[in-house]
């Protein structure tokens, strides 16, 4: 019995993987090199494919960035996601997962290339709105998952809804004291304190 030829890829298929490829090799290149330094040629080096595919699909350098922190956002949630379905219906375990979520997010390079190209494009307002725009629409559903997860495990809303922006606050702001400060240890005791307090005021 002969086997089934293999099925040929849409166009639309191919036009769709170019760009996840284009968007990843980006994202690669911002986080070897910095935005700064950030230049198309190289995306075309690392994707290995022409600079007119690399048009085709992304006519301008912005529209690569905006493409680079849309890869990085969304390979976050993928592993957010599958976090929030294994947490279980235990508070005290929940917050915790939820807390290596958000150090992993914000410890790792998904966070810092994201930064990097806010903080370069905080100097032009045209492509500032689209950044905040990816990022509400990409990050918004994480926080709103783990308020649901908290739910479950017997919290109110408006309480969940406070602690989980709150705990992603203290992790961020522990990742960006660590451009002057290396000692790991002070967010370790940070965030058992305020698990603690959590805890015990919680109704």
């Amino acid at each position: 019995m002969n086997a089934a030829p293999p099925q040929r890829r849409s166009n639309a298929e191919r036009s769709e993987q170019m760009r996840a490829r284009l968007a990843q090799a980006a994202y690669e290149v911002i986080a070897e090199r910095g935005h700064s330094a950030f230049r198309t040629a190289a995306v075309v080096a690392h994707a290995g494919v022409s600079q007119g595919a690399l048009l085709h699909h992304f006519p301008n350098k912005e529209a690569m960035t905006l493409a680079a922190i849309e890869y990085a956002l969304q390979r976050a949630n993928t592993a957010s996601m599958a976090r929030i379905a294994a947490a279980g219906s235990n508070a005290h375990t929940v917050l915790r997962i939820m807390a290596e979520d958000f150090r992993e997010f914000f410890m790792g390079d998904r966070f810092w290339v994201s930064l990097d190209i806010t903080m370069d494009a905080a100097k032009d307002t045209a492509i500032t709105p689209a950044i905040r725009r990816i990022v509400d629409r990409e990050r918004r559903p994480v926080y709103g998952e783990w308020v649901e997860c908290l739910m479950r495990c017997g919290w109110d809303r408006h309480r969940a809804a406070e602690v989980v922006p709150m705990t992603a606050a203290l992790i961020s702001g522990y990742a960006i004291r660590t451009l002057w400060n290396d000692d790991d240890n002070a967010l370790d005791v940070a965030l058992d304190r305020w698990f603690r307090f959590v805890e015990r005021n919680d109704a």
